[in-house]
């Protein structure tokens, strides 16, 4: 046999839940693009027979039948199923073969990995076609991986990641530039340890309140994030003229159709240098909308000298880079409001008119008679009238980061290069 295959990823969550959307054959089949189709019944700790389909064609199916083992109940907190596969079909590369899953929980989720290997069939020549095969195949496994984990973190269904990854793959052949900017220059870097807030406001920032200084200073040369936790007196919604448009949103981080009153939620600042060299601070919003049911409002914020100002990258894939501008109220608040809006989405980069764009204004400040933090946001539209908003308060703990690294959680799925 040919070097085996190994692929591993950290998804954020627990290891029941892994277990469950792995061990589970309807489940498996939805996210592993190995499989058409599987067939079986799991069972905890119990062997676990099941029958697998690969459509290769239209009508042209390759059967095959694996034997799979538990076990959940390892001293050290890991799991782990043993497997063994193969096929009696002539037209398949596999004969047989065995491998594992491993689940190890580690501090902020789960490391779920895999080794397997095979025996190919026909001889010399299938020996020689693995050749080529066997990467393929080990890139498949490594994809479905990857769309595991975005639909457990981010609730991106495997579906929609297919097409996601699509058309990130055609944007980056119609313009590799993207996939391969230089690393940042001394100067840069030196700039980057610099609070975006602080360059953004100059010396208006010593006018925030004390408060709002260490919230909206939090940089990498703090090597402190910042974590909010309140509740939402509301949150509210245009009418029904606007409902498509929030759904639409929700699927990518950015906005919702929720409403409600008394909503817990939790706000995110972590800062971090992305791969294009840029300081980065995300604001990455979880609103508690029912039970059993998370909403989330992504933003990542970026200082740009180009810009003259900060550019917020709203949503998982960072698809629309908004301008901000930002002031200082006489009360020490901070006001913040959206300006132009550019989309990039695969081969499209293009701005996006006023027309059919919102208008976003935040209002935060300290309140002293409470000791918390107040919020007010609201997004409107000229034509249309009031989009989106929400009112409330928190209070924030502060971590820090060289002994808890930024989660992988609250970083995009994609980085956009453009501001």
């Amino acid at each position: 046999m040919e070097a085996g295959i190994y692929v591993e990823t950290l998804i954020r969550t627990d290891v029941a839940r892994v277990w469950r959307h792995t061990r589970n054959p309807t489940l498996h089949a939805r996210w592993d693009v190995r499989f058409t189709r599987i067939d079986g019944v799991a069972e905890d700790g119990a062997p676990t027979r099941f029958r697998y389909r690969t459509t290769v064609l239209p009508r042209v199916h390759i059967d095959g039948i694996g034997v799979t083992a538990g076990d959940r109940e390892r001293p050290d907190g890991t799991a782990v199923s043993v497997l063994r596969f193969g096929s009696g079909d002539r037209r398949s590369m596999i004969e047989q073969g065995n491998g594992y899953w491993r689940y190890v929980p580690v501090p902020g989720g789960v490391r779920f990995l895999t080794g397997y290997d095979y025996a190919p069939r026909w001889g010399r020549w299938g020996r020689l076609a693995d050749r080529a095969f066997r990467p393929v195949f080990g890139w498949a496994t490594a994809w479905s991986f990857d769309r595991l984990r975005l639909w457990l973190e981010h609730g991106i269904s495997p579906a929609t990641s297919r097409w996601l990854w699509l058309g990130e793959a055609a944007g980056r052949i119609a313009n590799p530039r993207r996939a391969a900017l230089p690393p940042p220059t001394r100067h840069e870097r030196q700039d980057s340890m610099t609070a975006i807030f602080r360059r953004a406001l100059g010396a208006d920032f010593e006018r925030l309140h004390a408060e709002l200084q260490r919230r909206f200073g939090v940089s990498m040369a703090t090597t402190t994030a910042c974590v909010g936790t309140g509740v939402m007196d509301r949150i509210w919604h245009g009418g029904r003229h606007v409902l498509p448009f929030l759904r639409l949103g929700a699927g990518r981080h950015i906005l919702f159709p929720d409403t409600g009153t008394d909503i817990p939620f939790t706000i995110e600042n972590y800062a971090y240098l992305d791969r294009f060299g840029r300081e980065t601070v995300t604001f990455v919003r979880t609103f508690d909308v029912a039970a059993g049911r998370r909403r989330r409002f992504d933003a990542t914020m970026v200082y740009s000298a180009a810009r003259g100002g900060i550019v917020d990258f709203l949503g998982t894939h960072q698809h629309l880079a908004v301008d901000l501008s930002v002031r200082v109220d006489a009360t020490g608040g901070l006001h913040i409001r959206s300006g132009d809006q550019r989309l990039t989405e695969g081969l499209l980069r293009c701005r996006v008119p006023a027309a059919i764009s919102g208008t976003a204004e935040l209002h935060e400040w300290y309140d002293d008679a409470i000791g918390r933090l107040r919020i007010h946001v609201q997004v409107t539209n000229k034509r249309y009238g009031p989009i989106f908003g929400y009112d409330g308060s928190f209070t924030t703990r502060y971590v820090d980061t060289t002994l808890a690294p930024v989660p992988a959680a609250v970083r995009p799925l994609r980085e956009n290069p453009y501001d």
